[in-house]
């Protein structure tokens, strides 16, 4: 049953979002084993468009749904509240994101390169290659420059799109708090970040505007940071929240059948098939990916239904899925190179097994012991900052209830 705020009267629980991020979650897995696979010299399905660049969709529905879910808090609680929690919304983020992130990092820098089990090629031998400046960028959440500029860090390259969800969250709140007429806000933002990717893109490809090798090198780095940043796909997300808040969403359009059949035949042949769509190819798959989210979140007639209790529950383990899984596979890869029985179809389903049992049993174990220990601490804040508001005036009361609304989120 979906929950409201009463203060809000918007819902505090969006059906069918728990299951979309354990099936990214997997997608991703899929993807990075078949990556590893290939790295490592075993018979392989990543050339085919479908498998190698799932990966990637899935990522980018990831910035989707986080536009969307913060997006909505944001802009519930301002309703509510008639302000923003900045501080309240930064710690919350920090408790939620940083302990595994920094484990992560950590074990990727200090541990890992040491342990053959976790040996990967190509990866593994470049760690030391610019090692302070590389510590830095990782450390400092700015993977997505790091993987750019630098040689990648084995087992922690995929925490690139941590790092860009951190910068999101940095901004985000900053320009929903204080800026008025958001969604041309989120328009602009959008429109000027193509620009720039456009113009860079040009530059790198084509030599425009210069022929010189060197700007086109520059042109390519640009390009690159700029199209990691993935601000478009989160504004497109924005956008959605947006418009289901102020009851501008066409509802009436995009939750018909008929609309919900034809949208879903589109993204499955665009996802299978991958035409060329050039630099437009996150922003096409964005909104695909935001009118799902609107469908399988709000639409109660809905003809696609992932609200099962095994996906619920797997849907709150997908960031600890998501951040495992790089280690478990080049554990599993490492050991059946060790071990193999010469037969390349029971290689891959122990490899397929493997890897997805053991990351599911670790990240189950990580989000009960550890990750809830800091989600605790987050709620204790919560809690403390309500009991303190007891005799505080009714406008700051309704902002500790607004700060409550987080459930949504993750």
């Amino acid at each position: 049953m979906i929950r409201k705020n009463p203060e809000a009267n918007h819902f505090l629980y969006f059906h069918n979002l728990d299951g979309l991020r354990f099936l990214a979650a997997i997608l991703v897995v899929i993807n990075h084993i078949e990556i590893f696979k290939s790295n490592t010299g075993i018979s392989n399905i990543s050339h085919i468009p479908f498998i190698g660049k799932m990966g990637e969709h899935a990522v980018t529905l990831f910035f989707v749904l986080s536009g969307f879910l913060i997006t909505y808090l944001l802009l519930s609680e301002k309703e509510a509240t008639q302000t923003i929690g900045i501080k309240n919304f930064y710690w919350r983020r920090i408790l939620r994101i940083w302990p595994l992130y920094y484990l992560i990092i950590y074990g990727a820098f200090f541990l890992f390169p040491h342990v053959d089990l976790f040996y990967v090629p190509n990866f593994t031998d470049h760690i030391p290659e610019f090692y302070v400046l590389k510590s830095i960028l990782y450390f400092g959440f700015v993977p997505n420059v790091a993987i750019v500029i630098l040689t990648p860090v084995a087992l922690a390259h995929h925490t690139w799109s941590i790092g860009v969800e951190e910068q999101f969250y940095l901004v985000w709140p900053v320009i929903v708090k204080y800026m008025k007429k958001l969604v041309i806000i989120f328009l602009a933002i959008i429109i000027t970040y193509l620009s720039i990717k456009v113009i860079t893109y040009a530059i790198w490809k084509f030599g425009y505007f210069t022929n010189d090798n060197v700007s086109r090198q520059l042109g390519f780095i640009v390009y690159r940071v700029v199209e990691l940043t993935r601000i478009d796909s989160m504004a497109i997300g924005a956008i959605g929240a947006y418009l289901f808040i102020n009851k501008q969403l066409p509802s009436k359009i995009i939750f018909a059948w008929y609309f919900q059949i034809s949208l879903y035949i589109i993204t499955v042949f665009l996802l299978i098939n991958y035409p060329d769509m050039g630099v437009f190819t996150s922003e096409i798959f964005s909104i695909l990916f935001i009118l799902i989210i609107l469908n399988l979140a709000l639409n109660k007639n809905t003809i696609l239904n992932l609200e099962f209790p095994v996906l619920k529950k797997m849907g709150r383990i997908s960031y600890g899925i998501y951040m495992y899984h790089p280690i478990v596979i080049a554990l599993v890869i490492n050991i059946i190179g060790a071990y193999s029985i010469n037969n390349i179809w029971m290689d891959n389903m122990i490899i397929y097994i493997a890897v997805i049992v053991i990351t599911l049993l670790v990240s189950w174990i990580s989000y009960r012991y550890v990750e809830k220990r800091f989600l605790g601490m987050k709620d204790r804040n919560i809690v403390g900052n309500l009991k303190e508001s007891m005799s505080s005036s009714p406008t700051q009361q309704r902002n500790v209830i607004g700060s409550k609304m987080e459930r949504v989120d993750k």
